[in-house]
């Protein structure tokens, strides 16, 4: 399978890796044949692209840090949670809890596998994918900063119900598709205390989640919301969260914004270092995601093409591609980035 931007999907494609609504209704099926209308509903959700099967790309698999079983679980214990927001009974939270409880062994058991942002987005709904997405990357980051088995479960509630006040925002405010004004962006800014407030209601809190939820919004240089902390004044959660929360808003397409590719939003992260973002939490963070994940088509600076086929965890800005050359009648070959041949040459784009 390979990664093909929304531009130049084509009706007649076929789908590689399913897309759900939030209830978990399937959008598009492996195996399904795209058609115009999927990619006009592919459109207006804003994603970059999808996964397809085609002669380009056979053999190629990727390697996930959770299994798809799972994550639908997941999925559905969360959407759970935030449909019973304001309603008189609240929603069982155990059920999320028990959950959480796989997900932080799988990923603890996968420590090693790098993570493919572009396979973690498969929920049409951005509210709810966001929260999935900052809860996984938040335990994989947890993971590797050794945080203990109870620390990573908290941390992985933290990162789900982190923008949990958000659904006490008017939905005009935050779907605008212009610049907030100042009263609407304080209204916005009080969001985490929003979400503070109802998990006390509700009894599902604990220090460390609390300030996980109520600090995400912090920067490492003292210009975030809504006290203004500098430096280790933010919970370690909150230094966790405000990284992850940034990069997959990024990589995501919002009603007043397009999304980013992974690449481009590493590029980001790395310039606020030490600005918005701790040092030492960016820089494990870095190394378990993939800026070119298996799939991508790119160009190169010797100006050949070719699909992604193979990351190095120690080098993820070298992966292997499988080189198509531009006469059909040529075989394709492997191209290790890595390897000391291929020292000179670059990735210099992402196509297709």
């Amino acid at each position: 399978m390979r990664y093909v931007l929304l531009s130049n999907l084509k009706p007649g494609m076929t789908v590689a890796r399913p897309f759900y609504n939030k209830n978990l209704n399937i959008l598009l099926n492996e195996g399904m044949t795209l058609s115009e209308k999927h990619l006009i509903s592919l459109d207006r959700i804003g994603l970059h692209g999808i996964y397809v099967h085609d002669e380009f790309s056979t053999g190629i698999k990727l390697a996930t840090v959770i299994d798809d079983k799972s994550k639908m679980v997941f999925a559905g214990a969360v959407n759970n949670v935030f449909e019973g927001v304001g309603k008189t009974l609240p929603p069982d939270h155990g059920i999320l809890k028990d959950v959480i409880k796989d997900l932080v062994g799988q990923v603890s058991d996968n420590r090693d596998t790098v993570v493919n942002m572009l396979d973690l987005k498969q929920f049409d709904d951005y509210t709810f994918q966001h929260s999935l997405n900052v809860c996984i990357l938040s335990i994989v980051v947890g993971v590797q900063l050794e945080l203990s088995g109870k620390a990573l479960e908290s941390l992985a509630l933290a990162a789900v119900y982190h923008d949990i006040g958000k659904l006490k925002v008017p939905h005009a405010i935050l779907n605008k598709p212009g610049r907030l004004d100042e009263k609407e962006f304080e209204m916005m800014r009080q969001h985490p205390a929003l979400g503070v407030e109802y998990l006390k209601s509700i009894g599902e809190l604990n220090t460390f989640i609390e300030m996980g939820v109520l600090q995400h919004h912090e920067r490492y240089d003292g210009s975030g919301y809504p006290k203004g902390l500098k430096g280790k004044q933010i919970s370690e959660f909150a230094r966790i969260i405000s990284i992850v929360d940034a990069f997959d808003a990024i990589t995501s397409k919002r009603s007043y914004k397009d999304s980013f590719l992974p690449s481009e939003a590493i590029e980001y992260i790395m310039a606020n270092v030490g600005l918005h973002f701790d040092y030492d939490i960016t820089k494990v963070f870095l190394t378990r995601i993939l800026p070119y994940p298996d799939g991508i088509s790119v160009e190169l600076s010797n100006g050949l093409r070719g699909v992604v086929v193979k990351n190095h965890e120690v080098f993820p800005m070298r992966p292997v591609i499988k080189i198509i050359p531009k006469n059909v009648a040529e075989p394709s070959f492997l191209l290790d980035l890595s390897s000391s041949k291929a020292i000179t040459i670059t990735i210099t784009r992402i196509i297709e």
